[in-house]
């Protein structure tokens, strides 16, 4: 019986809380292998500094909010009972598209409440579009991650690509993903939202 005790207690002590990145050729590294990506080096991090926790990249390239939803119970079925926090990243292909700011809304909402009836805390991650989306449309993207925040009492980073999206020698020849120089950025931006989560002391990278 002893050794069954210390057998289960060894098994449950190595068992590391997962966070899952849920987004799209942002957090895919797109252009670059995944190795240079933010994820990883967010992975480097917490290996290092929490290493009770380890993080997978669920990120796919062109994903949207709806198909993020329609993925999202496979990805958690598929990673419990041991997910602590899903980093939602998601909505940027849909406001490039144009898509009603109501209906990413109902998405994201959709996917943090499944999150959470899982009890897996949830960090937002925001999306601005480009100015010459309109100010109307602009203001209303940004709404839906505000609003989403307030709604459902979650973790909310302001914008993703703050730091970068403004700097032309972050972004590569198609203008709307960002180079491997900007992943630290980006890293720093989630970073300063998972901090919180994970209580421990900001690293800055060098």
């Amino acid at each position: 019986m002893l050794i069954l005790l210390l057998t289960s207690f060894t098994t449950s002590a190595q068992t590391k809380q997962k966070i899952i990145v849920l987004g799209d050729s942002l957090s895919a590294a797109y252009g670059m292998s995944p190795q240079q990506g933010w994820v990883n080096i967010l992975a480097g991090y917490v290996a290092q500094k929490n290493p009770e926790y380890e993080v997978l990249n669920a990120s796919i390239s062109g994903d949207t909010t709806e198909s993020g939803l329609n993925r999202l119970p496979s990805v958690i079925s598929n990673n419990q009972p041991d997910i602590n926090i899903m980093i939602i990243a998601l909505g940027a292909n849909d406001g490039l598209r144009g898509l009603d700011s109501s209906i990413i809304k109902s998405n994201l909402g959709s996917m943090i409440k499944l999150c959470q009836d899982n009890n897996i805390r949830v960090l937002l991650v925001g999306m601005q579009m480009p100015p010459n989306y309109g100010e109307s449309y602009t203001k209303s993207i940004q709404k839906v991650y505000q609003e989403l925040s307030v709604e459902y009492k979650v973790r909310q980073i302001p914008f993703m690509l703050a730091n970068v999206a403004t700097n032309p020698k972050l972004i590569q020849e198609d203008g709307l993903h960002p180079t491997q120089d900007a992943q630290p950025y980006i890293y720093r931006n989630i970073l300063m939202g998972l901090r919180p989560m994970l209580r421990d002391d900001l690293i800055i990278l060098k």
